[in-house]
C-alpha cells in the first residue's frame, strides 16, 4: 500500500530548492520521483515507483514562478495526489484549479 502524505514545510522548501536549481536532482526526479524523494531524504513511500510524472518535468523557471503557491499545496495535500503540478506547461494552471476546488 502506498502512503501518500503532505510534505513538511522544511521538506517542501528543500524540494522546491532542488527543482529550481539542482540539475542532478531534476534528472533523478524526472526519471523516478519516488526514488529521488527517498534518496534526498524528503519523503519515503512504501512502494517503489508509487509516484509518476504524467509528462515532461516543468522547467526551473516555471517552478520558480509558482514556488510559494506550490509550497502551500504540497504541505496541504499529499505530494502526488495531483502529479500534474510538476508537468511542464501546466504548473500554474493546476495550482489555480486546485485553489478554486479547495475554496468551493
Amino acid at each position: 500500500m502506498t502512503h501518500k502524505r503532505p510534505l513538511t514545510a522544511l521538506h517542501a522548501g528543500r524540494l522546491l530548492d532542488l527543482l529550481c536549481g539542482d540539475d542532478a536532482f531534476r534528472a533523478s526526479f524526472a526519471a523516478d520521483p519516488t526514488a529521488a524523494l527517498a534518496e534526498y531524504g524528503l519523503q519515503s513511500m512504501t512502494v517503489p515507483g508509487a509516484c509518476a510524472l504524467p509528462g515532461e518535468l516543468a522547467s526551473k523557471e516555471e517552478f520558480a514562478t509558482v514556488r510559494d503557491q506550490l509550497q502551500t499545496s504540497v504541505t496541504r495535500n499529499a505530494l502526488f495526489m495531483n502529479p500534474h503540478f510538476f508537468q511542464a506547461g501546466s504548473v500554474q494552471d493546476q495550482i489555480q484549479a486546485s485553489a478554486i476546488s479547495n475554496a468551493a
